[in-house]
C-alpha cells in the first residue's frame, strides 16, 4: 500500500510537522510506502495523490477543507490526523491523532463514500464544504477571526471577535429556496446549511445532518435581536431547537438584499454585495476513512 501523508506545517503550532515525521515512520514500519509533502506545495501534492493508495490529512479543519477540490479529484480514501481548533470533521468520522489509531484505520477502513456541498456565489468561482456552510453574526466572527490572524489559532482567539460582534450585532432578512421552494421569506435569523452535524463549541442546530443521504440539512433559527441569538446557541448546545425551520434538500438558494457574511467550514468566503448564493450537494464526492468506535458493551 502507498501513503501520502499530507501535513500542514502551521497547525498545531508546528507540531504537525513532527506528527507527520512519525506517523511516516510508524507506516513504513509496516511495510507501507509514503510520500511526506506539505499541503501548500501544489504540485508534489497532486503527484503524491496521483501515486498514493491512501491519504492522511495531518491538520485541522481548514486544511481539508482547502484539499477538498484536490482530494475530490484524486478520489482516495482520505483519513483526518486532526491538529485543528475544533476538529469537526475529525470529530464526525472518530479520526484520532494518534498514530494507532491512523494506522488501524489506514489498513482495516472501509471507505466511506461522502457528499461534499458545491457553492457557487458570483462573481466568485465555485468552491466545496465538507462540514457545513452558515451565514450571520457566527460566519462574521470567522471573517474578522480571518482578518486579524497572523498564525496559529485557538479557542482564545475568538474571545475578541465574539465581543466586536455582539456589540455590533446585525441581521439581515434573508430568503432560501429548498429545490426552488420557499422555506424562508424575508425573515432575519441565523442559517445553517449543514452536511454533518457537528458544529463549532459542541453546538449542534442541524442533529439529523447524514453526509452520505445526498442531501444537505438546512437549520433556520429565526431571530431578531441579541438576545434570541443567544438563546438560540444555548438551545443549540443541548440540542434543544425543536422551533428552528428545518427541511432537506439537494439544493439551497439563499438571498438578500445586503451583504452578508457567509463561512464554509470555518473559513471565511468572499463578501457579495448582496448575498446570492447557491449551494447543490454533489454526492459521494470523497472517501473518508473512518476511525474505529468499539462496539458498546450491551452487558447489563
Amino acid at each position: 500500500m502507498r501513503l501520502a501523508i499530507v501535513v500542514n506545517p502551521r497547525s498545531g503550532k508546528g507540531k504537525a510537522i513532527f506528527a507527520g515525521d512519525a506517523l511516516k515512520a510508524a507506516a513504513e514500519s509496516q511495510g507501507l510506502r509514503t510520500f511526506l509533502v506539505h499541503a501548500s506545495t501544489n504540485r508534489e501534492l497532486a503527484e503524491a495523490l496521483g501515486e498514493a493508495d491512501r491519504v492522511v490529512i495531518i491538520g485541522g479543519d481548514g486544511t481539508i477543507h482547502r484539499l477538498l477540490t484536490a482530494l475530490g479529484d484524486a478520489r482516495r480514501p482520505v483519513y483526518h490526523y486532526p491538529m485543528g481548533t475544533e476538529n469537526l470533521f475529525a470529530r464526525s468520522w472518530n479520526c484520532r491523532a494518534n498514530i494507532d489509531a491512523a494506522l488501524h484505520a489506514l489498513l482495516h477502513a472501509k471507505p466511506v463514500d461522502m457528499d461534499l456541498l458545491e457553492i457557487h456565489a458570483p462573481p466568485h468561482p465555485p468552491s466545496l464544504a465538507a462540514i457545513m456552510v452558515s451565514l450571520g453574526p457566527d460566519a462574521s466572527v470567522v471573517h474578522r477571526v480571518d482578518r486579524a490572524r497572523t498564525g496559529p489559532i485557538s479557542h482564545a482567539t475568538y474571545i475578541k471577535p465574539i465581543l466586536a460582534e455582539l456589540a455590533s450585532f446585525r441581521l439581515d432578512p434573508l430568503n432560501i429556496l429548498a429545490e426552488a421552494k420557499p422555506v424562508v421569506e424575508s425573515r432575519s435569523g441565523l442559517a445553517v446549511i449543514a452536511n454533518l452535524h457537528e458544529y463549532a463549541m459542541r453546538l449542534d442546530p442541524a442533529p439529523n445532518a447524514d453526509a452520505t443521504d445526498g442531501l444537505a440539512d438546512l437549520a433556520f433559527l429565526p431571530c431578531r435581536s441579541r438576545s434570541m441569538a443567544l438563546a438560540w446557541l444555548i438551545r443549540a448546545r443541548f440540542r434543544s431547537t425543536s422551533n428552528a425551520i428545518r427541511t432537506k434538500a439537494r439544493e439551497f438558494h439563499v438571498t438578500a438584499q445586503h451583504a452578508v457574511p457567509v463561512q464554509a467550514d470555518g473559513e471565511p468566503l468572499p463578501l457579495q454585495p448582496q448575498l446570492d448564493l447557491r449551494i447543490v450537494v454533489r454526492p459521494a464526492a470523497l472517501r473518508v476513512l473512518p476511525g474505529y468506535r468499539p462496539a458498546t458493551s450491551t452487558t447489563p
